[in-house]
């Protein structure tokens, strides 16, 4: 895949939660190094909040006390708790740290999949926060972070993401093209 990818702009990343928790649509260890360690990187926690199953009898006893919600007759997902989130947000940032090019991270603070929403099941700031605060203090320093107060489905977010993302593919290409320093290990 080296060679093949500009930039990359990766809206939703649960599949890191099922690799780690167990849930249906697992990644695997190239989870955000996939498309190549050298190719610039905006990263949103899409749906990282949620861990997916299949039918709601499929899901493991050891989730089971865990916000839940019957999706459609075959998925069901499970709320990540504060502690889930937390060693999700360093593994996040371990592979990001990888990145032998520019990485910045968007949080939509509004809630990152559709039943994370205020007035919703799985709204839980606390434990959004615990990710948030452990995934900034883990990721090298200077990393662009930026925390948008919308709901990831908000299209307020959507906007606020293309603003960010174009001016980070701009940055990366004049850094690129310059040769100017990347980002030290």
């Amino acid at each position: 895949s080296e060679g093949m990818l500009d930039v990359i702009l990766d809206l939703s990343t649960h599949e890191l939660t099922d690799e780690m928790l167990g849930g249906i649509h697992a990644g695997n260890e190239t989870r955000l190094v996939l498309g190549g360690r050298s190719v610039p990187r905006m990263v949103v926690p899409g749906a990282l909040d949620l861990i997916t199953f299949g039918p709601m009898d499929s899901v493991p006893e050891r989730f089971r006390a865990q916000p839940n919600v019957r999706h459609n007759p075959n998925v069901s997902l499970v709320r990540a708790t504060q502690a889930q989130l937390v060693a999700l947000a360093e593994i996040m940032a371990a592979r990001l740290n990888l990145a032998t090019e520019p990485i910045a991270v968007v949080v939509p603070t509004g809630g990152w999949s559709f039943y994370n929403r205020d007035g919703l099941h799985f709204r839980d700031v606390e434990a959004d926060q615990a990710f948030i605060q452990t995934l900034r203090s883990q990721l090298r320093p200077g990393t662009p972070f930026h925390e948008v107060a919308d709901h990831v489905n908000d299209p307020s977010f959507a906007d606020h993401v293309v603003t960010l993302f174009e001016q980070f593919w701009h940055d990366a290409t004049v850094a690129k093209s310059t040769g100017a320093a990347k980002p030290s290990n």
